[in-house]
């Protein structure tokens, strides 16, 4: 049990690390509007990080399969490592472009590599609840890091801000040369098919209607969730509002929800409750950008956050949900690819909106559009796939 333990904790810091280097960019806007970088140029700035990321996806498997998954971590921290530094120093927009792509890249075998070693090495008895706390490692660097990215970048110490990428790139390498290797027999069930030998077609896949259902979802829930997190704290600091009321309540919230009410997500309907949980979201960044002083900010942050973090669990839990076992591999790496896209296209929508519209207002559109698209969901998609799957 203690070495079980461990592996749990180390696999908790890694993750807490890792995607402490992905968070620490949702300040990232502030400070280039600073520098004066115009929004089309920060939306393509932010998104050639996730398109880099995604693009990478299924090179970062072989290289997993390939080098191991513990050899594969610590050589991405490596690569993140060295991938971040340049952004000390570079000032030419184009240079910066190609720096955070090859971030993505390094990020995203990272997180592959991490998340494959996480499935093995977490023990099957106690895998629910011990990845309900490593999902909050997620969220938990805004709660703890942001405050600081921000009274960094408001006084400037544009330097220190950019350091903290190169850090948390050591720390989540140093971490990693106490994983334990996992053994041979792990590997082989890893590599194992299905019961039957035979994996499921794309065809198959296709061709289910809940499926598409799925994807949909995903996209609407990360293209509002990009929007939300890495725009605006831009917006809030030009109000004259501190971003980390809103982001730490947020994360608070979803951390929170998944620690102490995550068996109600096995008790809920969550076709039926997805959708809800996006309006939530849509309603509560409204409340965060109609809000006029930073108390008012933290009910918006927890409003929202009572969206995000059920809102996410659930989209994890509807892909065994409407996905058969023999397409699960499948299935799952598209619905990622989804939300990839989301990730992907809200900063560039932003970005170029704003050049036009006003950014507040270009904000305002993604909150109604999320809180419309929540009923939409489940009134037009989700509640024909319930009453399908009743029939």
């Amino acid at each position: 049990m203690k070495i079980k333990n461990r592996v749990f904790i180390l696999c908790l810091l890694v993750t807490f690390f890792q995607q402490a280097y992905f968070s620490v960019f949702f300040m990232y806007p502030v400070m280039l509007r600073q520098q004066g970088y115009p929004f089309s140029t920060i939306g393509w700035l932010l998104s050639i990080f996730s398109i880099a990321a995604t693009a990478t996806r299924p090179f970062a498997g072989i290289l997993t399969e390939r080098y191991g998954f513990r050899n594969t971590i610590i050589a991405s921290a490596g690569a993140m490592l060295i991938t971040a530094m340049p952004l000390l120093f570079l000032i030419d927009s184009s240079l910066i472009m190609l720096t955070r792509l090859l971030m993505g890249v390094s990020f995203s075998i990272s997180m592959i590599a991490v998340s494959s070693y996480q499935s093995l090495a977490v023990p099957v008895e106690t895998r629910g609840r011990l990845f309900g706390w490593i999902a909050t490692a997620y969220v938990l660097p805004q709660v703890l890091l942001l405050p600081v990215w921000e009274y960094q970048i408001a006084h400037g110490r544009f330097i220190s801000y950019l350091a903290f990428p190169p850090l948390l790139a050591i720390l989540a390498g140093a971490v990693s040369f106490f994983l334990p290797k996992i053994s041979r027999t792990d590997r082989q069930k890893a590599r194992a098919r299905s019961a039957d030998g035979q994996w499921g077609t794309w065809r198959e896949l296709f061709a289910l209607p809940p499926f598409w259902v799925l994807q949909l979802t995903a996209f609407v829930f990360a293209f509002l969730n990009s929007a939300a997190l890495q725009y605006t704290p831009a917006l809030l600091n030009t109000m004259g509002l501190s971003a980390s009321f809103f982001m730490v309540s947020n994360a608070s919230m979803a951390i929170a929800l998944r620690v102490f009410t995550s068996q109600l997500l096995d008790r809920i309907n969550r076709k039926a409750a997805i959708g809800f949980a996006v309006m939530v979201m849509g309603l509560g960044l409204q409340a965060v950008l109609m809000s006029g002083s930073n108390c008012a900010l933290i009910f918006g942050g927890f409003f929202y956050g009572i969206g995000m973090g059920f809102g996410f669990p659930m989209i994890l839990a509807l892909m065994p949900d409407v996905v058969p076992p023999g397409l699960r591999p499948k299935g799952i790496s598209v619905t990622f690819l989804a939300m990839d896209i989301g990730f992907i296209l809200a900063p560039v929508v932003i970005g170029y909106g704003s050049e036009f519209l006003r950014l507040d207002s270009m904000m305002h559109i993604f909150g109604w559009f999320a809180a419309a698209s929540g009923p939409l969901l489940y009134f037009v998609f989700w509640r024909r796939v319930i009453r399908e799957s009743k029939a």
